[in-house]
């Protein structure tokens, strides 16, 4: 089970942060690195939002797997999902019916929405974990305005302008602030007709606070701003059931909305939940030993890393963010490397190491907080901007978001208010020099 020139094949499966991380460590080694993906881009999630809420293009966030493989002879990509992965005969098999052998196997599959077994509210609410539901949202906003514009009947245009936002964590906070501010550029400014005080953001949460994966401190200030910019918060809550039109919570209380966006929680990816003999922890996710081994198939060469995986560190499970999928995709290379020139023994334990966690919440203000360094307002957001460009890959994506950013503070205007056709919105243009593939991937 040799890739070319002989050598050990790797079997990367998913090209999120971590699967790319992987990918790129491996570079200078003596294997061949396989990333297999159903979408052909790795996909920078932290910044969709900011695509649904019209602060960006889908091409600012999706960078071509086939321009990283270019650069790297000992890597290839295979735009293909897998289907199903038989650990004991070391083989994953495509939807396409084709199987590829391994040596080594990486899951770095990420997670996909759930919504804890209510089969009714999947069907009219807006998850926010792919560029497709990126881009479907952010029609969705823009047709809620027109449609608002054109109700003669007030609670009707209420009902357009009523936007639900489940899950007070990274993603429904950073959401509800972006969108708060749309609502306060674009509605004065282009869509003049509309009383910009008919807008109304409610964000759901059901624990005790917001950010509960950052300090008291920190839930308690993004509290505050999200409150001054005019969204409602209901702190521990739950969706009870939703319709198109309603959105009825556990107290009994009704909420006339249109838009349910949901990001209450995230569940792994369907393959992982089909893998054999397997431990299942908190929120499904996969049990790992500390070399990042799958329990269960230890001394296989099964590594299993990011969001679907298990890590206990300071007795808490790492969340799934980029960070810790980043750091075990370089770890794992690491011991894979070591494993094929000195053997297992060789391998060496995984140490996180806790970088911090940062949270943007609407216009020049975020939270940055490592360790006991906490940042608020404007200097976190600039803090936030710096680390999250580095991570953005590609010179020029880099400086278009950036320029795009300042035009739309400075001059308070989202100039990008176009509603796409998904498939045309994804036929996105590679960097110079680039193949023309083009897809969109989980973590």
């Amino acid at each position: 089970m040799t890739g070319q020139r002989g050598r050990p094949k790797v079997a990367i499966v998913g090209a999120g942060f971590g699967g790319m991380e992987c990918l790129r460590k491996l570079r200078n080694h003596p294997v061949e690195a396989h990333i297999y993906d159903r979408h052909n881009y790795h996909l920078f999630t932290p910044f969709l939002y900011q695509v649904a809420t019209s602060l960006m293009q889908p091409a600012d966030i999706a960078y071509p797997i086939h321009k990283a493989t270019a650069k790297q002879p000992n890597g290839h990509f295979h735009h293909h999902e897998i289907a199903s992965v038989d650990l004991d005969g070391k083989s994953v098999t495509t939807k396409e019916g084709r199987v590829d052998d391994f040596d080594y196997l990486v899951l770095a599959l990420g997670m996909q929405p759930n919504f804890f077994g209510n089969d009714e509210i999947p069907k009219v609410a807006f998850p926010l974990g792919t560029m497709s539901h990126a881009i479907r949202l952010r029609n969705h906003i823009l047709k809620c305005l027109e449609a608002a514009i054109h109700s003669e009947d007030r609670a009707e245009a209420e009902r357009h302008l009523t936007f639900v936002v489940v899950g007070g964590g990274q993603t429904g906070s950073e959401f509800a602030g972006a969108l708060a501010e749309l609502s306060r550029q674009a509605v004065p400014g282009e869509y003049c007709e509309l009383d910009p005080n008919l807008v109304r953001i409610v964000l759901v949460e059901g624990s005790d606070r917001l950010l509960h994966t950052m300090s008291p401190r920190t839930s308690r200030w993004a509290r505050r701003h999200l409150e001054s910019l005019g969204v409602e918060i209901r702190l521990g809550h739950l969706v009870k059931e939703a319709t198109e039109s309603v959105v009825t919570l556990d107290t009994g209380e009704q909420i006339n909305a249109n838009t349910l966006v949901w990001g209450a929680g995230v569940k792994p990816a369907s393959l992982a939940e089909q893998l054999p003999g397997v431990v299942q922890e908190k929120g499904g996710r996969l049990r790992i030993n500390d070399r990042l081994e799958l329990v269960g198939h230890e001394g296989k060469g099964i590594y299993v890393i990011g969001d679907i995986s298990s890590f206990t560190w300071k007795d808490e499970q790492l969340p799934a963010v980029a960070t810790p999928a980043i750091q075990e995709g370089a770890h794992v290379a690491k011991n894979i490397a070591a494993s094929v020139t000195h053997g297992s023994s060789a391998q060496t334990a995984f140490k996180y190491m806790d970088k911090g966690q940062m949270a943007a919440i609407g216009r020049w203000a975020a939270a940055a907080e490592t360790g006991p360094i906490k940042l608020y307002g404007a200097l976190g957001w600039w803090t936030w901007a710096v680390v999250h460009i580095y991570y953005l890959a590609g010179f020029r994506r880099r400086i278009g978001v950036m320029s795009g950013w300042f035009w739309s503070f400075f001059r308070q205007d989202r100039p990008i208010q176009v509603q796409l056709e998904e498939q045309l919105a994804l036929e996105i243009p590679a960097e110079e020099g680039a193949s023309d593939h083009v897809g969109t991937t989980r973590e």
